[in-house]
């Protein structure tokens, strides 16, 4: 579980261990970290920078050497930006991309990726935005309920996790 510390990461923790799943968690920040892991059966922790694609390889292969491979690996991080595309910098859209795209493939290599979008949780994301100021917008949902879902969908095997119109989460398995 990259970002095991975060709203999402640290909620889909618990939720996983009541599944019994076997856990490696990594996260930024080595004291948070250890409060995420501290009530569950946690294989191994990690320290990981989102932002370093060589930190997501190394600390893909030693979670992975710990559980003796990966059925799913879950990045719950993110980062978001407001304003202009044209008027962010390099120096924002390089890391920004890495967060957001590039950590997938660097600590997924040769792993299933699941695709989730269970709708908008109320994270405390906007308020620490790599860029610019977020607009007035509504609240988020509730997290757990969402994140529940997604622990459901890893365990089911699910290609694909969203919302449907009424809110409900839809699970879904693509026929090959």
């Amino acid at each position: 579980m990259a970002d095991a510390t975060g709203v999402i990461g640290s909620v889909l923790t618990a939720e996983s261990a009541g599944q019994e799943a076997r856990l490696a968690l990594a996260g930024r920040n080595r004291e948070p970290l250890g409060t995420v892991a501290r009530p569950y059966p946690v294989d191994s922790t990690a320290l990981f920078q989102a932002y370093d694609a060589g930190s997501c390889v190394r600390v893909s292969h030693d979670c992975s050497a710990a559980l003796g491979g990966f059925a799913r690996i879950v990045a719950a991080c993110a980062a978001v930006a407001f304003g202009r595309a044209q008027e962010v910098g390099d120096g924002i859209a390089k890391p920004f991309m890495a967060v957001n795209v590039l950590v997938l493939a660097a600590l997924g290599g040769g792993i299933r990726v699941q695709g989730i979008r269970p709708g908008h949780p109320e994270t405390d994301l906007t308020d620490r935005p790599v860029v610019g100021t977020a607009p007035l917008s509504p609240s988020g949902g509730e997290p757990r309920a969402g994140v529940r879902a997604v622990a459901n969908a890893l365990a089911e095997g699910a290609e694909l996790l969203h919302k449907a119109p009424d809110e409900a989460p839809v699970i879904e398995r693509r026929t090959r």
